[in-house]
């Protein structure tokens, strides 16, 4: 049987190759239904193989070397947790619906768990909670789900029923020892109405329309934009069989804010709905201080809210002192973070200590920081940063198309396209109020007709897609020098280890998410140049490094 190299963890946090059969790398029958259970060979195309890369120390002389340990192909919005002291990686395939997973003790072999939940294609990012891990989905209608172990999921039915008009904005949920916190904002839907009747007044598709409403003196108006903001038609609210009451609805509805609703599954009193937290409008996440508290955060029309609960009944609002970008648990210990970056720790969700990573980055641009993660071993982040100098910008290049004789050449610093063939030579604007002279817009057929703006004589045609696309060709965006991505990692929060990211894993990879166990750090990385390719199966990779 075909054996793969592996890494053994020495003592001291150094490393040793050592060898793995196949066999190691099987998902044992007791874990794993047969009836769902993933192939190896589709878990691991091939070999496993690892790269160690470079280590840009800072502080310390301890070393956080990154090893790549696997490579798992077509596997999209991948979610990392530690639980019951594994690590687990969960994600949704292309080809087939369901929550694929896979486990692992160490971070270096994994096992797959199989393929559950069948009928769904999307799924929230999975927690560790006291009630084990939990997922949720928020399509038209919202779920949550329950697993001990990964495999075996069962669903928590919630006490909503969402309306056909009704759009799901957040799903949050976390848990306070054995009750479990829900916390759900919902908006009207009432943009994709008027999408709809204008999309059915063009003969045209919902997705192909950019419209805005406008008031005239003779009432409410839609306009409706085809490619490079060019004006493919105004109509009025009549002709799109709305009256002028219904379509003042419409135009104020989609301004109303979203309304969060909260619960509280208790085991012996079952649904409660507990007030709204601040008054929110919606939640991006719950995060649970083991059995002691439950800390949210969220958003309302007066900006952003940290509210606190340690029984479940009463809420109350914790000042950290500025606005963060993020919040995660792990340890016992909660996180907050924003782009500063700044960490801020907290044993209790009340009060505070700043991690000392800001001073790490002096006379730099912090361009993100995220994912964070926090464990028993320590803190770990991702931080992307670059030089605080004047930005680099580079002139859009024209790019031209060539059809039937005709040439189209685009060119956006002179906000201009010049069409030239059959002995003829014409300029049409880029962005003008209304059509420019000479082109007309199809939005059955989303296609763009030149014609010769002095005779109307017809001459060639482009489709929407090709001008968007040869407009985002010749625009080449702002970007600092020297931009650099580096994995941040602290044993306690004060001296921090800087691991250079961008030559390695590489320029056009990203770490998506992040975990830290007792021992190891585990990361996911994604080569953004396939990650968002529509006709690649999107690889993903397994980091793993031991705790120094």
């Amino acid at each position: 049987m075909a054996a793969a190299a592996g890494l053994t963890v020495l003592a001291g946090g150094a490393m040793a190759i050592g060898i793995l059969t196949t066999t190691d790398l099987q998902p044992t029958a007791t874990t794993i239904p047969t009836a769902t259970t993933v192939p190896r060979t589709e878990v691991l195309e091939r070999p496993i193989d690892f790269e160690d890369f470079h280590i840009s120390q800072i502080a310390t002389d301890a070393q956080l070397g990154l090893t790549q340990v696997a490579v798992v192909e077509g596997i999209r919005e991948p979610s990392l947790v530690v639980h019951d002291g594994s690590v687990y990686l969960f994600g949704t395939r292309d080809d087939r619906p369901g929550l694929h997973g896979w486990s692992s003790r160490t971070g270096w072999v994994w096992e797959s768990l199989g393929s559950h939940i069948e009928d769904q294609t999307y799924f929230r990012p999975i927690v560790s909670t006291s009630l084990g891990m939990l997922t949720g989905n928020a399509g038209d209608q919202p779920h949550i789900w329950s697993s001990e172990d990964g495999t075996l999921w069962s669903e928590i039915n919630l006490p909503v029923s969402i309306q056909e008009s009704e759009t799901i904005d957040s799903l949050a949920f976390g848990t306070l020892g054995d009750t479990l916190f829900v916390g759900l904002s919902t908006y009207i839907d009432t943009a994709s109405v008027v999408a709809e009747a204008v999309a059915e007044t063009l003969d045209t598709q919902v997705e192909s329309l950019n419209w805005s409403w406008s008031t005239t003196s003779n009432g409410l108006s839609i306009t409706v934009f085809g490619p490079l903001g060019w004006v493919a038609a105004t109509m009025s609210t009549g002709e799109i069989g709305l009256d002028e009451i219904d379509a003042q609805k419409l135009l104020e509805a989609p301004y109303e804010e979203p309304r969060l609703v909260v619960w509280a599954l208790d085991p012996q009193e079952g649904w409660i709905q507990v007030p709204n937290p601040g008054n929110m409008n919606w939640i991006d996440t719950f995060q649970t201080l083991d059995d002691r508290a439950v800390v949210a955060l969220g958003y309302s029309s007066t900006g952003q809210h940290l509210m606190r609960t340690h029984d479940g009944e009463g809420w109350e609002t914790i000042h950290p002192g500025r606005a963060y970008t993020g919040m995660t648990s792990g340890g016992g210990r909660i996180a907050l973070y924003s782009n500063s970056p700044r960490l801020l720790i907290s044993g209790d969700g009340l009060e505070w200590e700043e991690a000392a990573l800001v001073e790490y980055f002096p006379g730099r641009l912090i361009w993100d920081t995220g994912p964070v993660a926090i464990g028993d071993g320590g803190y770990a982040a991702v931080v992307a940063h670059a030089p605080t100098v004047a930005l680099e910008y580079q002139e859009p290049e024209p790019v031209t198309m060539t059809r039937d004789g005709f040439t189209l050449t685009m060119n956006m610093n002179a906000q201009e396209l010049t069409l030239e063939g059959g002995g003829g030579r014409w300029t049409y604007a880029v962005y003008e109020a209304q059509n420019p002279e000479g082109i007309s817009l199809d939005h059955p057929t989303r296609t763009v007709r030149f014609s010769n703006p002095e005779t109307g004589e017809p001459l060639v045609s482009f489709t929407f897609d090709e001008l968007v696309e040869a407009e985002g060709a010749s625009w080449s965006s702002n970007h600092p020098l020297g931009r650099q991505a580096v994995l941040a990692f602290s044993n306690d929060g004060e001296e921090w280890i800087i691991q250079d990211l961008t030559v390695s894993p590489g320029e056009n990879k990203v770490v998506t998410d992040l975990v830290v166990t007792e021992s190891t750090v585990v990361a996911v990385v994604v080569d953004i140049a396939t990650w968002f390719g529509s006709e690649t199966d999107g690889g993903l990779e397994i980091w793993t490094a031991p705790i120094p």
